[in-house]
């Protein structure tokens, strides 16, 4: 089964907050105009309050690197099963 933008419906965005030219959110909030609704989780080694807030109101959860644990796994479980839902 597709979903928006011709992706799985169980598929999940993985990006990175710093990348080169464009921030992760920006490139969500990019992604979000043209109709992709895809879930998305955004990674970042530097999380403050303020990107945290910010993501939120995007509806995108953050998730800080380095990795502990399952955290990124059970971010993904969670954002397909609330897509699915």
């Amino acid at each position: 089964m597709l979903g928006n933008g011709s992706l799985p419906v169980s598929s999940c965005l993985i990006v990175d907050q710093n990348m080169p030219g464009m921030s992760g959110l920006k490139l969500l909030a990019a992604l979000r105009k043209r109709g992709v609704r895809t879930p998305a989780i955004l990674v970042s080694g530097r999380v403050t309050a303020a990107l945290t807030d910010e993501a939120a109101r995007s509806g995108v959860p953050v998730v800080e690197k380095p990795f502990l644990g399952n955290v990124l796994v059970d971010r993904i479980r969670a954002a397909i099963a609330q897509n699915l839902g």
